[in-house]
């Protein structure tokens, strides 16, 4: 289950990146690293970048070279928000190569903010350093940059603390940097900004996840897309290896299927309203822009006919449950679907159940 708190949070930040960016500025990516995942999108680069506690962080933290895991957007004005989180030795690439070893890199170190220009690994020295933190200091963190001028704010002010200007890299890749072993770690992150091809082409940020239902149960899924103006929908598989496009509400295809919620947004709930699941699915999610479409690995909808009172577990409550509404004669009791709840169906219940899932 995704963390409600940290998604809250995040679409806080999405609405204040809304307000703080120019009207063609918008959010493309988004990752706040829940259920101690990451993006498919972050390159790891340098460093073997990994989440723990659901905050991401170089696991080899280097400054020689620099540890880097960059995001695909090739981008000219752009902004990046994110949380610090025990802030000691690290920072942000901005509009560097996709190598990352030409560009800018902002630094927070040595309680310091200030900026690198990068070229072919050579460093500058530091430019523009301002006292800006605490050593182990939780802060947010916001670079901006308009036309030549890079900005930096943080926790929420309107003041930049330090600014640099260079016209010497119009546009690049974005990426994280850290050189703290056990802490500076990051969290929430935004992107927001205009890619230089002016649409930035749709990816698939995470994959929806394979689940198993119980017979009754609602299967929720969950898929994020990355890039601009996106545009959601979710296939099913039929035999033949054929995809259809799953339509908000009732499907059907030659008799009921599932309802379906949200078939149009990165969540999707399918269920069968009064009647129990008899197949198994696969379904996708495909984002899609004017630049073309991305389509996630497909995840697999498992049904668990044994899981009899839905916790999500086969256990002896199951055996107890089914006992008892086999003694009642209920309709849910006709486990195999006859019409009648005879020895059968507690016969077909003992199969199921020795079985597992």
């Amino acid at each position: 289950m995704r963390n409600s708190n940290k998604l809250m949070v995040a679409c806080a930040i999405v609405s204040s990146v809304i307000l703080a960016m120019p009207a063609a500025a918008q959010p493309i990516f988004t990752d706040d690293f829940h259920n101690n995942t990451s993006s498919l999108l972050w390159g790891n680069e340098r460093g073997f970048w990994t989440v723990i506690n659901d905050q991401y962080a170089a696991t080899q933290p280097s400054n020689n070279p620099c540890t880097y895991s960059s995001l695909p957007f090739d981008l000219a004005d752009m902004e990046i928000e994110c949380d610090v989180l025990a802030t000691n030795d690290g920072g942000i690439w901005v509009h560097t190569n996709a190598a990352g070893t030409t560009g800018i890199l902002f630094v927070l170190a040595h309680n310091q903010a200030y900026w690198h220009t990068v070229t072919n690994n050579s460093f500058t020295g530091p430019h523009n350093a301002v006292n800006a933190f605490s050593s182990g200091q939780n802060l947010h963190l916001r670079i901006a940059v308009v036309g030549s001028t890079y900005s930096a704010y943080i926790d929420g002010s309107a003041t930049p603390i330090t600014t640099f200007t260079t016209a010497g890299f119009p546009s690049g890749r974005t990426g994280l940097y850290d050189f703290t072993a056990g802490g500076h770690r990051y969290d929430n992150i935004v992107l927001s900004g205009d890619c230089i091809t002016d649409t930035c082409c749709p990816y698939i940020s995470r994959n929806p996840e394979h689940i198993t239902i119980c017979a009754t149960g609602i299967a929720n899924l969950h898929a994020e897309g990355a890039g601009s103006s996106l545009t959601y929908s979710w296939q099913y598989e039929i035999i033949g290896g054929e995809w259809v496009t799953i339509e908000e509400g009732e499907n059907s295809n030659g008799g009921f299927l599932f309802n379906a919620t949200g078939s149009e947004t990165g969540d999707l709930s399918l269920d069968r309203g009064s009647e129990k699941w008899e197949s198994s699915y696969n379904v996708r999610c495909v984002v899609t822009n004017e630049c073309g479409e991305a389509i996630s690995e497909f995840a697999s909808i498992t049904v668990c006919p044994a899981d009899f009172d839905c916790t999500g577990f086969v256990d002896l409550d199951d055996y107890v449950a089914f006992v008892h509404a086999f003694e009642e004669g209920g309709d849910n009791a006709d486990f195999d679907g006859s019409g009648f709840v005879d020895l059968d169906d507690f016969i077909a219940f003992v199969h199921a159940f020795e079985g597992g899932c």
